[in-house]
C-alpha cells in the first residue's frame, strides 16, 4: 500500500514564510522558502523531506527567577513615589 505524505510545507521545520510589508504590519504570505529544497514553496506543497518543528521548551531555572525579582524591585524603587 502506498504511503502518502499528508503533512503541509507550513508545519514543517525547513519552511520559513514570507511576510509582506502593509500600511501598519506585517502580513503572512501563502508561500514560504524550503531549507531543505533551497526554493520558494506553497505553505500546503506536500514533499518527502518533511520534519516536524522542534519543541520550544525554556527551562526557568531559581537563578532566572532571582535575576528578575532584583529588577523588579529596583523598578519599584525607581518608580515608587513616581506622579505621572
Amino acid at each position: 500500500m502506498n504511503k502518502q505524505n499528508i503533512r503541509t510545507c507550513k508545519n514543517c521545520r525547513y519552511y520559513n514564510a514570507f511576510y509582506v510589508k502593509c500600511a501598519y504590519s506585517f502580513d503572512k504570505h501563502k508561500a514560504g522558502f524550503c531549507e531543505q529544497k533551497q526554493k520558494g514553496v506553497y505553505k500546503d506543497d506536500k514533499c518527502d523531506l518533511y520534519k516536524s518543528r522542534q519543541q520550544k521548551e525554556k527551562t526557568v531555572t531559581v537563578e532566572h527567577i532571582d535575576i528578575a525579582m532584583k529588577d523588579l524591585e529596583e523598578l519599584v524603587q525607581i518608580f515608587y513615589n513616581c506622579d505621572y
